[in-house]
C-alpha cells in the first residue's frame, strides 16, 4: 500500500497505489489526470502523524506517469495508470515493503470477500483517517451490479469494472482512497490485486456498491508498459502476466525461486489493551521469524512437545521452510535479558489438511522442530498442558499473549503482551457477525472478546496460543485465527477450537504424545516424604505421567520497589525448586519455627521435592553477613476450599522438616498473627519479594520491598467490576495506588503483606494472590486476607 501526496512533506494522501514492482506502482486513471510528476510516492506510511512508528516510510520521486490511452473520463472505462518510479525499491526479508500478487488471469472473483485499504473516512461525510484503514466488502457479478445502477441513469458497468459491496450499504469502497488496491486472499493465503478503487455514487449506500477498475482486463497493458520489468506471481521468479497463464501455486514447504515474493500480508503482532508479561511467564510461547537475525515475529506459536509447536494453517501458509522458531524471547530489543533464548530452525511443516481460507475452518498446523528442546527444572521452557476432551470452555476468562500493539493502530511491541478476554458460546458469536454477512462461526472454532471491545484476540499474534487455568496448570483452548477489524465492539476474536482438532493432532505427531499435568500432582500430597533434590534438568519424554506441562512463571516480579536490608524481613523465605536453585519460584513467610505460611496456587505446583531457603537476601552473593540455610518439606497442606477459577482461600501451610532456631539476632524469627476481626483497610502495607524493578524487566539478584495502600473491598470490587466477573470476596484484601507503579502482583507469590500496627510489631494481613495484569491504574493487586484463615491455620498447626 501506497499514499500519492502533493509534495514530501504532505501530511495526507490525495490517491492511493499499489507496489506490483520495484519500480512500478498501479494507480487509478483519474488519479493520474490532476498530476504533472512533481508528486510524491509515500512507501510504507501507518499513521500520519505520528514520527516514531516501527515503520520503513520512505518518500520516492515520479519518473513517468503511465495512463492507460483507452481511459474514458465520462464513463470511467479503463481506469488504471502506471507510475514508474525514479529509484527501485528495496524488497527486504522482513516484508516490511513488497509488491500485491496480480490476479489469476480469466479469474472473475465473484462473490468473493475482498479488502480495500486507505486512509478514508470511518464514515460517510466524515473527516480523513489519519490511520490506514481497511474495509472487507462482497464482490458481485456484474450483471447484478449494472441492475443496481441502472435505477439511476445509463451508468454501464462494463466488463474492465468489477462490484463490491454489502446490499445494506455500510462498508464501500469509496471509504478507501481512489486508486488503491482492492485485494483478495487466493487458496495458498497470498493476496492478489483484483481491482482498483475507481467511482460509485455517494458513500456506502444501500444498492450502490463500489466500482472498481478490473485488474485481470488490463494485465496484458501493465505487462507492455514494463519494459524489463514484470509482476511477480507467489513463490515464482518474475512473470509476465498473460490471459493464458495459469498461476503457479507453491505448496507451502516449497523454496520460491527468483527474488521476488508478493502478496504476505504483516497481520502478526497486534495485541490491543493488553499489559506486559513477566520474562518467561508463559514457558510454552515462541515466535515465528523469517531468520534468526529478525527482531520481530511474523505469527506466534506453542510449545505442545519438545519436538513439535502448535501454530494456525495460515501462518504456514505463507512459510517454505527456511523460518526459524524462537525460544523464550521476551523483548525483542533486550539482548541482556534473564531469558534463554534460543532459535531453532524447521525440519517440516505439518498444515491441516482441510483448512480452508476462504472460511477459516481447520486453521491449524504443526511445526516439527530439527532438534528436541531441553525442559529444565527451571520451567523456563515448557509446554503448555492440552485442553480437556469435549469440553466447550464457554463463559470463562482465557490469556492471549503475543508481541502486538497496545492500542488500535499502534505501532508493535517490543516487549511480550498478554490480554485477558472472556470466551462465549459459538451461537453468540453468530449472532454478532451474522449482521455483517454469512461469515459462519463453525464448531472448530471457539470467540473471546469484551462486548465494549478494547481487549480482542485479533491483537495477539496469529497462530499464538489462547489458554486458560485449570487448577494450577494451564490449558491451551484456542489458536489465533481471524476477526473483522481489531477489538472492535460486538466482534470477539475467532480462534481454532484446539478440542476439535486433538485427533489431528495427535495422528501428526506420530510416536510422540502432547503431555497431560501428571509430571506434578494437580493436587498435592500432603504426605510427601523429604525427597533429596538432584540439580539435573531432565527432558520431557513422551510418555504421559512423565512430562510437567502449563506452569506459568509468575512467581517474582515487584515493580516500584527499593532493596531491603539484609535479614530485614527475618520471617522471608523463598520456594526453590533445588537446593542449587538461584531464584525462587514463590515466596512465603515463617509463621512457627516449624511452620511456612505460602499460597495455595503455588503449593498446588509443589511435590514435596521443593526446598524452603530461608535467610536469602541476595541471590549472587555468598558472602553476605546472612544466616542462609535450605530446609527440606516434610507436609504441604493446602486450604481444602481452595479454588483456582475464583482463586478463594488461596493460602497453604507447608511443615518443615526440621525445626528452625530462632537466636537472640532475630535474623531468623516468625512473623505476628493479624489481630482477629480487623479489616486492615485504608492502611499502607509493605509486600516482599524477588521481583522486577520495573514492569517487564528482569528479575531483581537482591530482595526488594514495596509499600502500598489498602482499600475496602466494595472499591476493590468497583475496580475489576469493568473487567469482568471476578469477585473479590470477603476472604480476600486488595492494595495498589490508584495511578498504578506498585503492586502486589509484582511481589512474591505466596509472600506476606505486612503491616505495623501500634507498638511496632509486624504482622501479616496478606498473602500474595493474584491480579490483572502487574502495576496497572485502577487494578488493584489481590491478596489472601489472613484473618479469615486464623483457625483454619490453627487447626493445621
Amino acid at each position: 500500500m501506497v499514499a500519492l501526496a502533493w509534495y514530501s512533506s504532505s501530511t495526507s494522501a490525495f490517491c492511493g497505489g499499489s507496489i506490483i514492482d520495484e519500480e512500478y506502482v498501479l494507480t487509478a486513471a483519474h488519479c493520474a489526470a490532476v498530476m504533472d510528476g512533481s508528486e510524491v510516492v509515500v512507501i510504507g506510511e501507518h499513521i500520519w502523524s505520528s514520527d516514531n512508528e516501527s515503520t520503513v516510510r520512505e518518500t520516492v520521486n515520479i519518473a513517468q506517469i503511465i495512463s492507460h490511452p483507452d481511459y474514458t473520463s465520462s464513463t470511467m472505462q479503463n481506469d488504471v495508470a502506471l507510475l514508474k518510479l525514479a529509484q527501485p525499491l528495496n524488497f527486504a526479508g522482513d516484508n516490511k515493503i513488497a509488491p500485491i500478487c496480480p490476479p489469476e488471469a480469466g479469474n472473475l472473483y465473484s462473490s468473493i470477500d475482498a479488502t480495500v485499504t486507505g486512509w478514508g473516512t470511518i464514515r460517510s461525510g466524515g473527516s480523513l483517517s489519519d490511520t490506514l484503514l481497511e474495509v472487507t466488502v462482497p464482490t458481485m457479478a456484474n450483471s447484478d451490479c449494472q441492475d443496481n445502477y441502472a435505477q439511476y441513469g445509463s451508468d454501464e458497468i462494463t466488463d474492465d469494472m468489477i462490484c463490491a459491496g454489502l446490499p445494506e450499504g455500510g462498508k464501500d469502497s469509496c471509504q478507501g482512497d481512489s486508486g488503491g488496491p482492492m485485494i483478495s486472499q487466493d487458496s495458498s493465503n497470498f493476496y492478489r490485486q483484483i481491482g482498483v478503487v475507481s467511482w460509485g455514487y455517494g458513500c456506502a449506500r444501500p444498492g450502490l456498491p463500489g466500482v472498481y477498475a478490473r485488474v485481470t482486463s488490463q494485465l496484458n497493458w501493465i505487462s507492455s508498459q514494463m519494459p524489463g520489468s514484470s509482476w511477480c506471481s507467489p513463490g515464482e521468479s518474475p512473470v509476465t502476466p498473460a490471459p493464458t497463464e495459469a498461476p503457479v501455486t507453491p505448496a507451502p514447504t516449497e523454496t520460491p525461486t527468483g527474488d521476488c515474493s508478493c502478496g504476505r500480508v504483516n497481520r502478526a503482532t497486534r495485541i490491543v489493551g493488553g499489559v506486559s508479561t513477566e520474562v518467561n511467564e508463559y514457558p510454552w510461547m515462541v515466535a515465528l521469524a523469517f531468520s534468526a537475525s529478525s527482531s520481530y515475529a511474523f505469527c506466534g506459536g506453542s510449545i505442545i512437545h519438545e519436538r513439535f509447536v502448535l501454530t494456525a494453517a495460515h501462518c504456514v501458509a505463507i512459510m517454505d521452510g527456511s523460518e526459524v522458531v524462537v525460544i523464550g524471547e521476551h523483548t525483542w530489543s533486550d539482548s541482556n535479558e534473564s531469558t534463554i533464548k534460543e532459535t531453532v530452525t524447521i525440519e517440516e511443516i505439518i498444515r491441516n489438511q482441510d483448512y480452508n481460507p476462504s472460511t477459516m475452518e481447520n486453521d491449524m498446523a504443526l511445526l516439527k522442530l530439527s532438534r528436541p528442546l531441553t525442559f529444565g527444572s527451571n520451567n523456563k521452557v515448557a509446554p503448555v498442558c492440552p485442553p480437556e476432551s469435549g469440553k466447550l470452555y464457554s463463559n470463562i476468562n482465557a490469556i492471549v499473549t503475543g508481541w502486538g500493539t497496545t492500542e488500535s493502530g499502534g505501532s508493535i511491541s517490543d516487549t511480550l503482551l498478554e490480554v485477558i478476554v472472556p470466551t462465549m458460546p459459538n451461537s453468540d458469536c453468530q449472532d454478532n457477525y451474522d449482521v455483517y454477512g454469512s461469515d459462519e462461526i463453525t464448531d472448530d472454532m471457539i470467540c473471546a472478546g469484551l462486548p465494549e471491545g478494547g481487549k480482542d484476540s485479533c491483537q495477539g499474534d496469529s497462530g499464538g496460543p489462547m489458554v486458560t487455568q485449570d487448577s494450577s496448570f494451564y490449558r491451551q483452548i484456542g489458536v489465533v485465527s481471524w476477526g473483522y477489524g481489531c477489538a472492535h465492539a460486538g466482534l470477539p476474536g475467532v480462534y481454532a477450537r484446539v478440542t476439535s482438532q486433538l485427533s489431528w493432532i495427535s495422528s501428526k505427531m506420530s510416536e510422540y504424545t502432547w503431555c497431560s499435568p501428571g509430571g506434578v500432582p494437580v493436587t498435592p500430597v500432603t504426605t510427601v516424604a523429604p525427597a533429596t533434590p538432584t540439580p539435573t534438568e531432565p527432558s520431557v519424554t513422551s510418555t504421559p505421567g512423565e512430562c510437567s506441562c502449563g506452569r506459568v512463571n509468575r512467581g517474582t516480579r515487584i515493580v516500584g520497589g527499593v532493596p531491603t536490608e539484609v535479614n530485614e524481613y527475618p520471617w522471608m523465605v523463598a520456594l526453590a525448586w533445588y537446593s542449587s536453585s538461584t531464584s525462587a519460584f514463590c515466596g512465603g513467610s515463617i509463621i512457627d519455627e516449624e511452620y511456612v505460611l505460602t499460597a495455595a496456587h503455588c503449593a498446588a505446583v509443589m511435590d514435596g521435592s521443593e526446598v524452603v531457603i530461608i535467610g536469602e537476601h541476595i541471590w549472587s552473593s555468598d558472602n553476605e553477613s546472612t544466616v542462609r540455610e535450605i530446609v527440606n518439606i516434610a507436609q504441604i497442606i493446602r486450604h481444602p476450599d481452595y479454588k483456582s477459577s475464583t482463586m478463594q482461600n488461596d493460602v497453604a501451610l507447608l511443615r518443615l522438616a526440621q525445626p528452625l532456631t530462632f537466636g537472640g539476632d532475630n535474623k531468623i524469627a516468625p512473623i505476628c498473627p493479624p489481630e482477629a476481626g480487623n479489616l486492615y483497610s485504608s492502611i499502607d502495607a509493605t509486600v516482599t519479594g524477588w521481583g522486577t524493578i520495573s514492569s517487564g524487566g528482569s528479575l531483581s539478584d537482591s530482595l526488594l520491598e514495596v509499600t502500598v495502600p489498602t482499600m475496602p473491598n466494595s472499591n476493590c470490587q468497583d475496580n475489576y467490576d469493568v473487567y469482568g466477573s471476578d469477585e473479590i470476596t470477603d476472604d480476600m484484601i486488595c492494595a495498589g495506588l490508584p495511578e498504578g507503579g506498585k503492586d502486589s502482583c509484582q511481589g512474591d507469590s505466596g509472600g506476606p503483606m505486612i503491616s505495623q500496627d501500634s507498638s511496632d510489631f509486624y504482622r501479616q494481613i496478606g498473602v500474595v494472590s493474584w491480579g490483572y495484569g502487574c502495576a496497572s491504574p485502577g487494578l488493584p493487586g489481590v491478596y489472601a486476607r489472613v484473618t479469615r484463615q486464623l483457625n483454619w491455620i490453627s487447626s493445621q498447626m
